[in-house]
């Protein structure tokens, strides 16, 4: 029996002692049944993306405890709820259905003492049987809640299930309403309130191959992973935050006296760092540049063509929860009136994508310890005190729901997107809560059309673009790269991400990817580029080739290479169809040619500009270049909401008009209204990163 000391924050949150001591109780006392529940669900075999029948085993005994509301959903996650007096607090349970064993494994598991030997017993049998245990002790004596919990055994945890079934629970089944997530998928009493982000690739090197002695001079892809697995291999990694890389899988090869025509390898990174996961992806894809290169060159007078192609695996979002979050500090108090050791770690499991969300969610332990995980000879002791994890995660649920919904916040941060030219850390978007709300919706439908078809390039893109729209740009990039690797020719990949790298002003990156662009849709037919946010007449006014062309020149300006960004601008505006092209090329044209100094030049561009053009969404540039020509004056041109704030699009009108002051020799007031610009907060605007460049080359930090 077990009641909560006075001195504890629990205790002075008033836990109603009696039915809580009776489940307590309930939980011990059914000790040999939950085993029973973690062996007989263990034998029904649930292979990657084959959960059905266990599902279904799952949902019967849900149903069968008196659980509310059972069901599957649409992605096969099982669904049901002990139900309070509201539905707020909503508070997750959660453990995974599948494995990582394939079809055909022998799945028996068998006894000896308090240990139990089975593929999977502990990850996540366990975890099953802990929320089976868990459901009926609050069903069987009835513990008040205010809230109500929300058993869900999901599918998609392991491997390439990418975490599918818990981004579906959360992007569509219950989108912005949970309020704490925990998921039972660690040993004893662990609690993980650090998500470790990971990327998993099989990167596969192709040549024609051929006979060991007869064609030996050509080259060699099992030579070519050979060399990028040295590469791999001596890569440096910070300890804190950790970060790791493994290559797990390598394939190829059919004859000892043959030359392979391929070779694979999958590859494994994580970090606690989204940043770090970042670099060390970028040097995992320049150690296999080096690698083909180099075998390449080992054979000078071959023609035998090597390539190597990318298959992204799985992309899953790291997260962190703060030690001194009200969340962590419950679960901790729980354990410690348990009179259990509570470890803090890093792990990834179904808590990663609700971290990265934003919503308070860690795995906790499941009270027994596990040895050989992921492999046939996977154990499960329950030694002394594995009855302890049910009542740990009934502790945890009590209190939660005493909390309330609103009391435990998100403590992590929004991810760092960029570094300003000025040194600032760049996190999240200064959005309305409307406008965010718009964008999360849009979000959800784009991730919902990209888990459809995750190989589909138009779903890249527009993951990628929703994504951005949220100020979530390393994301973005992510999505975009792991396209690239599926589609290497696809010039629409590389316009996205080349753009979002300008967002994040890593202008060298961008122009890679826009003049590859460039060069990929070169003679091809343009195409109309749909808007992400339509205009007032629903009416798309930019193409693929304006786009990359737009964006190219744009890069050379921001690097202050006004000479190289005037060719590109005047290419686009000969290519330009409608006035709304025409005014914004014009725009960063006249602008290029002032600050070369080239005045006559600069005044052509004017010449065609006039009130009487169609404009249909970029007012500002075209009033900019009125401004410009003596036809409006700069008041009429920059504006500022009553709280002083910039929009974007003020942003843009403002770097304009502090760009004519430094062209023409107005240093002081180009400078404060590039500060007036940088106050404002539209960091993703191009007229604020314009801005922030010239105050850096100014040595303003």
């Amino acid at each position: 029996m077990f009641l909560l000391a006075l001195s504890s924050p629990l205790a002075a949150q008033q836990i109603p002692a009696v039915p809580m001591r009776a489940a307590l109780d309930s939980a011990r006392a059914q000790n040999e049944w939950t085993l029973a529940q973690q062996s007989s669900i263990c034998e029904i075999p649930a292979p990657p993306f084959k959960e059905g029948t266990r599902a279904a085993e799952m949902l019967r005994r849900f149903r069968a405890l008196g659980l509310t509301g059972a069901r599957i959903d649409g992605i096969g996650n099982v669904i049901a709820e002990y139900a309070g007096r509201t539905r707020k607090p909503l508070i997750v349970l959660s453990a995974h259905l599948d494995t990582v064993f394939p079809e055909g494994t022998d799945v028996r598991v068998r006894r000896e003492g308090s240990v139990f030997h089975g593929p999977g017993i502990s990850d996540d049998c366990r975890g099953l049987a802990a929320l089976l245990v868990t459901a009926r002790a609050l069903v069987e004596t009835r513990v008040p809640f205010q809230g109500t919990v929300l058993f869900v055994a999901t599918v998609g945890e392991e491997g390439l299930g990418n975490g599918r079934g818990v981004r579906h629970l959360l992007e569509r089944e219950l989108p912005g309403q949970v309020d704490y997530f925990l998921t039972v998928d660690v040993d004893e009493f662990e609690v993980v309130n650090r998500a470790a982000g990971s990327r998993r690739y099989e990167i596969t090197y192709h040549a024609p191959g051929g006979h060991s002695y007869a064609d030996f001079v050509m080259p060699h892809p099992i030579h070519a992973l050979g060399r990028a697995i040295a590469k791999i291999g001596a890569f440096e990694v910070p300890s804190e935050p950790k970060t790791t890389f493994n290559v797990g899988i390598v394939k190829g090869g059919t004859a000892v006296n043959a030359i392979s025509a391929t070779a694979s390898m999958v590859v494994d990174l994580r970090s606690e760092s989204a940043d770090e996961l970042t670099r060390l992806d970028t040097r995992l894809r320049q150690a296999v540049d080096e690698a083909l290169r180099e075998e390449r060159a080992r054979w000078p007078t071959s023609n035998a063509a090597l390539t190597v192609t990318w298959d992204t695996l799985g992309i899953r979002p790291g997260g962190s929860v703060a030690v001194s979050s009200p969340l962590v500090r419950i679960v901790t108090d729980a354990g410690r009136e348990l009179g259990v050791p509570i470890v803090l770690s890093s792990a990834s499991t179904d808590a990663n994508i609700p971290m990265s969300l934003g919503i308070p969610a860690l795995a906790v332990g499941h009270g027994g310890r596990s040895t050989g995980g992921h492999s046939l000879g996977e154990t499960y002791d329950d030694g002394a005190q594995g009855y302890r994890g049910p009542q740990w995660l009934l502790l945890i649920a009590g209190a939660l729901d005493r909390a309330g919904p609103g009391a435990p916040r998100p403590t992590a941060e929004p991810l760092v997107q960029a570094i300003s030219f000025l040194g600032d850390t760049l996190r999240a978007f200064p959005l309305p809560a409307a406008v965010r709300a718009r964008y999360e919706m849009q979000l959800a439908e784009a991730r919902a059309a990209y888990d459809r078809a995750p190989g589909n390039a138009d779903s890249i893109v527009w993951l990628g673009r929703r994504l951005a729209y949220l100020g979530r740009i390393r994301e973005a990039i992510a999505v975009y790269t792991a396209g690239i690797a599926l589609h290497p020719d696809n010039p629409w990949l590389y316009r996205h991400r080349g753009h979002r790298y300008l967002t994040v002003r890593e202008l060298d990156h961008a122009i890679r990817d826009f003049e590859l662009a460039d060069k990929l849709s070169a003679g091809r037919p343009d195409q109309v580029e749909p808007d992400g946010q339509p205009n007032a007449m629903n009416q798309p006014i930019g193409t693929l080739r304006s786009n990359i062309l737009y964006h190219l020149g744009l890069a050379y300006y921001l690097k202050g290479d006004f000479a190289r960004a005037v060719p590109i601008y005047r290419r686009e505006l000969a290519e330009a169809h409608n006035d709304d092209r025409r005014v914004s090329t014009a725009h960063w044209l006249y602008m290029s040619l002032r600050r070369l100094g080239r005045r006559r030049e600069a005044a052509a561009v004017l010449r065609p500009i006039t009130t009487r053009m169609h404009i249909v969404e970029n007012d500002t540039y075209h009033r900019l270049l009125l401004m410009y020509k003596g036809v409006l004056p700069p008041d009429s041109v920059l504006a500022t909401t009553p709280s002083g704030e910039m929009s974007v699009t003020d942003a843009t009108a403002a770097y304009g008009i502090g760009n004519w002051h430094l062209y023409n020799g107005r240093t002081a007031a180009a400078r404060d209204i590039f500060r007036r610009i940088v106050a404002g907060g539209q960091w993703g605007a191009f007229g604020f990163i314009a801005a922030e460049k010239e105050l850096a080359k100014q040595g303003e930090r």
